[in-house]
């Protein structure tokens, strides 16, 4: 089976102001693939494009060269993109309830309005929301706001769901279960994720595969494997859940391989580090 994701050897450059017009490299020949289901961390120091490549892949910004293909189709603009983003600051039309919000992307593609109220109804529902359709965006708390932006996301079923440092704007406590309640969900419906994120630990939970940038200019410096339990899409809650209490509690406890990862992504973070071409995969489970 093809990828559902293609980057091939994006390249894009920026008008710097303090140049006099001339162009900063902000991503140089960045290639990689991912597959159907399967979820993605993109980490790197601040500034290294992550969040200009993730708008590149939803067609939101032209790539000076190269392409990516989504399902063996060239987004050349937002149009051509089968892809949602979920972002960093919720974005939620605040004049919407949590139920118009779901519905804006299903309007957008022209559903009709008896079958959108449907469908609205039954993402809230999966991400943990029902009995709220009808507050607004200052009556929800910041974690149940990403939930409606995560629903409205899923709700055009789209072939790739982008997550812009989806979790950066809540407490620690709530982002650990945003991760785990966002995580499920991915799993449950099936899609392909891509994550942003600087949290070397969030990107290991989260992900069956890690890109490490390097600095400006973004390159991939190594992609990492992560080998950690997955819950199938088929199990229960219960065993969702178990699995992924399971795949936390190997973090947390730095398993011998799992601490040789997350010292890997660490380092990779560190300024300065020269590129490497290999893949490397860590065994974090006997």
């Amino acid at each position: 089976m093809p990828p559902r994701l293609v980057v091939d050897r994006v390249s894009k450059t920026f008008v710097a102001p303090e140049k006099n017009g001339g162009r900063i490299d902000i991503l140089r020949d960045v290639s990689f693939s991912v597959n159907a289901g399967q979820i993605v961390s993109l980490i790197g120091p601040t500034g290294c494009g992550k969040t200009t490549l993730l708008r590149i892949i939803d067609g939101l910004i032209r790539p000076d060269s190269g392409q990516v293909m989504v399902n063996g189709k060239e987004v050349k603009g937002p149009k051509d993109s089968s892809c949602a983003m979920v972002f960093q600051r919720f974005n939620l039309l605040p004049w919407r309830n949590a139920l118009k919000n779901v519905e804006f992307g299903l309007e957008a593609k022209g559903v009709e309005p008896k079958e959108r109220e449907k469908l609205a109804k039954e993402y809230l529902s999966l991400v943990g929301l029902a009995g709220y359709e009808k507050y607004h965006p200052h009556h929800l708390s910041g974690g149940m706001q990403q939930r409606v932006g995560l629903a409205r996301a899923i709700a055009i079923k789209p072939d790739v769901v982008l997550l812009d440092e989806p979790f950066s704007s809540v407490d620690l406590l709530r982002r650990e279960s945003l991760q785990n309640e966002v995580l499920k969900i991915l799993i449950k419906t099936r899609e392909t994720g891509i994550f942003v994120t600087h949290n070397v630990e969030e990107a290991v939970f989260l992900s069956d595969m890690i890109i490490s940038l390097g600095t400006r200019p973004g390159r991939v410096k190594t992609v990492y494997q992560v080998n950690l339990p997955r819950p199938n899409e088929n199990d229960s809650d219960t065993g969702i859940v178990k699995t992924l209490e399971e795949r936390k509690n190997l973090i947390d406890s730095r398993s011998e391989d799992t601490y040789k990862l997350i010292l890997a992504l660490k380092g990779d973070l560190t300024e300065g580090t020269a590129p490497r071409e290999e893949q490397v995969g860590f065994r974090a489970f006997a």
